[in-house]
């Protein structure tokens, strides 16, 4: 039975691979990018943070209002006890049930906890840019290597094309110099160009491979799978009157960075959190 079920294990993961190799014949940009978001090892850390800072933020605000605390104890002794009323020890059963409520309410304490509060706000703030910011880097490191790797199949077509008409003028070069019309040193020369070709084309079948085993390992999938790049369908087309001028890109550009308000939120948590020490004075 042992032995029925490992092999059903193996054909399993055979299975499963060859279904993984069957869906990874061709990837769009757009599914690189969406795989690339969802296997992102720093984002989802990213994303972890996140929670903990809006946890953090949910208990700060809960010491800003009163706290309630209730315990209670219950218990049975069966047996000899001293009975305080009488002054003797008694044998017997003896229930007994006790309880306690405490309220507390803090008056003032320098806007300490009202601070923290704000402190874990901004910080929660910044957190969430930086996941925003994250899924951005995620996204441009995606598509300039699918870029990258669409450049290397190109040139990799090129070398090809220039490959085979090199070793087409070998070959008339060759035609030419069996009926004495050129002279051998030609054919000499020719065969340097094919080599030559033959070793560009080489190098170019090799950064191709290494161009998709980095995408590989962004969009962290199996670097040995054989798999092909859509061509995006893009239009290059647009109008020049569109263009703006530095200052309003500036100005775009500094309303849309993530990372820039990840950094202003933090500085003002710490800000917070500054004034709240003060506020232990």
């Amino acid at each position: 039975m042992h032995k029925e079920m490992k092999k059903l294990l193996i054909i399993f993961i055979l299975f499963s691979n060859k279904l993984i190799a069957q869906n990874l014949d061709k990837i769009s940009f757009k599914d690189a990018v969406k795989m690339g978001l969802q296997n992102s090892v720093r984002l989802q850390q990213e994303k972890n943070n996140l929670v903990a800072t809006q946890a953090s933020k949910a208990s700060s605000l809960m010491q800003i209002g009163p706290s309630l605390n209730v315990q209670g104890n219950a218990g049975r002794n069966d047996g000899n006890s001293f009975n305080q009323q009488i002054g003797q020890v008694v044998n017997g059963v003896l229930d007994f049930v006790s309880a306690s409520v405490n309220a507390d309410m803090p008056l003032f304490n320098g806007f300490n906890n009202v601070l923290t509060y704000k402190q874990n706000d901004k910080l929660n703030e910044a957190q969430m840019y930086l996941v925003q910011h994250t899924e951005q880097t995620v996204i441009r490191n995606v598509s300039s290597q699918y870029l990258q790797c669409l450049l290397d199949q190109q040139l990799l077509l090129i070398q090809q094309k220039t490959l085979e008409t090199q070793i087409k003028t070998y070959e008339q070069i060759k035609e030419q110099v069996a009926a004495g019309s050129r002279a051998e040193v030609d054919l000499y020369n020719q065969e340097f160009q094919v080599k030559n070709n033959e070793v560009l084309l080489l190098r170019a079948k090799n950064k191709l491979r290494n161009s998709k085993a980095i995408l590989a390992d962004q969009l962290q999938i199996d670097p040995t799978l054989d798999f092909e790049l859509e061509e995006p369908n893009w239009d290059f087309n647009f109008n020049d009157t569109e263009a703006t001028d530095v200052e309003t890109l500036k100005t775009t550009a500094l309303t849309n960075r993530k990372d820039l308000a990840q950094v202003q939120a933090s500085a003002r948590a710490s800000e917070l959190g500054y004034n709240a020490t003060k506020g232990t004075f």
